[in-house]
């Protein structure tokens, strides 16, 4: 426990910080790394490790190969893919031979339309206590926060017993089962169960919240087969983008009422606590005077802590299982592009009760409103459906895509059986409905126990800082944090940072000053307290 005295010396360190803190911020933003493709990745990397180098760390760059770069990051245009870490050692006499690693990703997603920004997205700009700029609070604030949280207690006069590790990570933003960043670094051992003690992930989960997972994640398409025909006479073909509206209309109504007690109030925004499906793209059709005999439809399809993989598929499965069992022309093929369990470590661990605890200290203030209440639960959304080509032709095929979300006690599995009953269904019921089921993403939800000493040590250090209780919360998307507990098998791994999830890819993306502050201090106890200090 730190004494008073040194509370107050690391309050002092950070205010006087800060300024310096919020150039450096401003510097990151006006790099352009925005993803796909991959821009300036050189660029920033090595902005972040030459400040590294200024505070004393030791600094390598990992950098893939070309060929590494073509698996990992099709979608790169064959830019170079580029991480750096840091590595600072203990500057106390004495070691208690703790290594804490703190990450965060230098990729954005890109500015939107330019038009609709107060501010350029690349400027940096700081007004009314905010700083304006694509990627401010996902999560360029994250990374000058957690560099800046180590210099605080240098500055402050305190030496550390423990090895700080800083990385500074490529490609978050494009998703994957792997990627270039920090599944690559997992991969090539650079984080490890026997050799890490903790994590912490600087996401933008707001600064009196303790992070302890994520939803996990479906991303699939349904391609519907029919039978194509002249408009002027469907009866003599099979409409698929039919079939695939009978599927969407089934599982939205079917799967939305089961969804709602699949709701996790960990999850922030509340807007995300339950499971999710949501249809994202549907193409078929070529002519409005043709019978479409094909339809596919993607899918996005989140888990919540609880669910699993096999869970979300087996409710999908299921409805197409039905509606081929009930019409023989009800004809499917699922496809699954990308798949991600749901991640979630215990709270209650060391690290999150420090974090939490440093937040208290520096705001004052208990937190754990879980905001927003719509994103708390299970979801299938219907995204993209394309079917057809003429206006007057029967449309031969379909394809509708969808995003499933998985809240942390749902699986893969589950998910997965929701939809194949309802599209077995309706192919038993008609013998017209044939279809496709494909995944292109998947991802089970990620949960730790938010009772482990990395989550209480954190959660006790924002109750020191902000003098309010910490909340315990569950990210409504997936993250790097899939790596490092469900890759490298490290439960200790935790999401802490500055900014508003509510306020990421979206126009003129701003980061509270104050926010960044809080952030900077709460780390600065929570790593105190953490590794010990002499």
């Amino acid at each position: 426990m730190l004494s008073s005295d040194q509370l107050l010396s690391i309050h002092a360190a950070t205010q006087k910080l800060l300024p310096d803190a919020i150039n450096f911020l401003t510097e990151l933003v006006r790099i352009d790394t925005r993803n796909p493709p991959g821009n300036n990745y050189r660029k920033i990397v090595e902005l972040i490790g030459n400040k590294l180098q200024s505070f004393g760390y030791d600094v390598k760059y990992v950098l893939l190969t070309p060929e590494e770069t073509d698996e990992l990051a099709p979608h790169g245009e064959k830019l170079e893919r580029i991480n750096v870490i840091g590595i600072l050692p203990p500057s106390a006499s004495s070691t208690s031979g703790k290594i804490i690693h703190f990450n965060g990703h230098v990729d954005v997603v890109h500015e939107g339309d330019i038009s609709r920004w107060n501010f350029d997205p690349f400027g940096g700009e700081v007004k009314n206590g905010k700083i304006y700029g694509r990627g401010v609070s996902d999560m360029k604030g994250g990374i000058a926060a957690q560099i800046y949280a180590i210099e605080t207690l240098r500055a402050a006069g305190l030496k550390l017993r423990g090895t700080i590790e800083q990385s500074a990570v490529v490609d978050e933003e494009s998703t994957g089962i792997r990627n270039a960043g920090m599944g690559y670094l997992v991969e090539k051992g650079y984080i490890t169960k026997e050799k890490t003690t903790a994590v912490i992930i600087t996401e933008p989960l707001n600064s009196g919240n303790v992070c302890c997972g994520h939803r996990g994640t479906i991303w699939g398409d349904i391609i519907f087969y029919g039978k194509s025909s002249h408009g002027s006479m469907p009866a003599l073909g099979v409409n698929a983008v039919q079939n695939c509206a009978k599927f969407i209309t089934i599982a939205t109504e079917e799967l939305s009422v089961l969804h709602e007690t699949k709701r996790d109030p960990k999850v922030i925004p509340v807007e995300a606590q339950k499971a999710g499906l949501a249809f994202t793209v549907i193409q078929g059709g070529t002519n409005t005077n043709s019978v479409p005999d094909i339809c596919k439809v993607s899918f996005d399809r989140r888990l919540v802590a609880g669910e699993s993989l096999d869970q979300a598929r087996s409710e999908i499965h299921s409805i197409l299982q039905r509606l081929a069992s009930e019409d023989s022309n009800f004809k499917y093929k699922y496809e699954a592009r990308y798949a991600v369990e749901p991640v979630w470590v215990d709270p209650e661990q060391p690290l999150s009760c420090i974090i939490r605890n440093a937040i208290q200290t520096v705001t004052g203030i208990e937190s754990g409103v879980v905001i927003p209440v719509e994103a708390q639960k299970a979801s299938l959304a219907f995204t993209v459906i394309q079917g057809g080509t003429n206006t007057n032709s029967v449309p031969d095929i379909c394809k509708v895509s969808f995003d499933r979300r998985l809240v942390p006690g749902e699986s893969l599995d589950q998910a997965r059986s929701e939809i194949h009953s309802i599209l077995q269904r309706l192919a038993s019921e008609d013998s017209n409905f044939k279809y496709k089921y494909e995944e292109r993403y998947a991802v089970e939800p990620v949960w730790v126990d938010p009772e482990q000493p990395l989550s209480c040590i954190i959660r006790n250090a924002i109750q020191t800082v902000t003098g309010i209780e910490s909340g315990v919360v569950c990210s409504p998307g997936s993250d790097d944090q899939r790596f490092v507990v469900q890759g490298a098998g490290l439960e200790a791994c935790i999401i802490y940072g500055p900014g508003n999830i509510k306020n990421v890819h979206c126009y003129d993306e701003e980061l509270s000053l104050e926010d960044l502050r809080i952030a900077i201090e709460v780390m600065a106890i929570g790593t105190a307290e953490l590794v010990g200090l002499e």
